[in-house]
């Protein structure tokens, strides 16, 4: 097994080319039984090394063999990759990472702080993981502050600590959140266009991300239903208010909602749906 960037691939097949001694490199990558390659969106605009790995790519396709690869974004959408490429991307299978929502993030936290040797209560571990939803090095990075502020106080780890500790990370939280960050960030989690959210197709692909939209910006602006009906392509204040009715009663009774964002369906829970956007917007 091999793990490995593509910016690495890159400067191994370079090195290759320049020492002729590409048997040896060939060698190296095409008897692995798995390849596991990151960023592979790093070889756009790098012609020779496209061909150098599509060669590779073939050899553990006939050999029955895994490559692995991540990249950030879907395969059809990578830029200046050659379309044979783009093709052997799409023929396995493609999954979608998602950022990990509250209950994962406070999971995360509770094993690394064993990891450390450290007890923290649950009320600060979901404190941290409710005002900390970046990446997971930021995760541990706010958990790896809190327990020095303990250390360099002697104190245990307390709420009010953790508060202190936190403090740009819960005054960012707090920050207002507008319309259009709404409207960008459920697009971006739907997989729908901007143009399409804000226009007046009816289709359930954009009909739910839109009242989506509609409630988040009503629970998280303090705008008025008219103003956010302008904001959001020239809704009246029925159709903004019958959005928002629509997605209260799918938290109320917490049903199961489900989407195609272009790769595959995905379904959640409408309180999962939510919070996970809520995250986002938060970050």
């Amino acid at each position: 097994m091999l793990y490995i960037t593509a910016e690495q691939f890159t400067n191994r097949y370079i090195m290759a080319v320049k020492t002729r001694s590409l048997d040896a490199f060939r060698s190296r990558f095409r008897n692995l039984d798995l390849l596991v390659i990151d960023d592979i969106h790093f070889l756009a605009n790098k012609q020779a090394t496209q061909e150098e790995f599509l060669h590779t790519f073939n050899a553990f396709h006939l050999g029955s063999r895994q490559v692995v690869m991540a990249s950030d974004s879907h395969p059809k959408n990578l830029e200046s990759i050659r379309q044979n490429l783009i093709n052997r991307f799409v023929s396995g299978m493609v999954a979608h990472l998602l950022p990990p929502d509250r209950k994962m993030r406070t999971e995360i936290l509770r094993r690394k702080a064993a990891q450390m040797g450290v007890g923290i209560s649950d009320d600060v571990l979901v404190f941290t993981a409710q005002h900390t939803t970046g990446s997971i090095r930021e995760l541990e990075g706010a958990l790896i502050r809190i327990v020095a502020l303990a250390a360099l106080d002697k104190q245990p780890v307390t709420m009010a600590l953790a508060r202190e500790a936190l403090g740009d990370h819960v005054a960012a939280g707090q920050q207002m959140v507008g319309v259009d960050a709404i409207v960008e960030t459920v697009a971006q989690f739907f997989g729908v266009s901007r143009a399409d959210l804000l226009g007046r197709k009816r289709t359930r692909t954009v009909t739910l991300p839109r009242q989506t939209a509609m409630f988040l910006a009503r629970k998280l602006t303090p705008l008025s239903l008219p103003e956010i009906g302008r904001l959001m392509g020239g809704k009246n204040h029925t159709t903004i208010l019958a959005a928002c009715r629509r997605v209260d009663n799918m938290l109320r009774r917490n049903e199961p909602v489900a989407w195609h964002d272009g790769s595959a369906t995905r379904r959640m829970t409408a309180a999962d749906l939510i919070q996970r956007l809520e995250d986002r917007l938060h970050a």
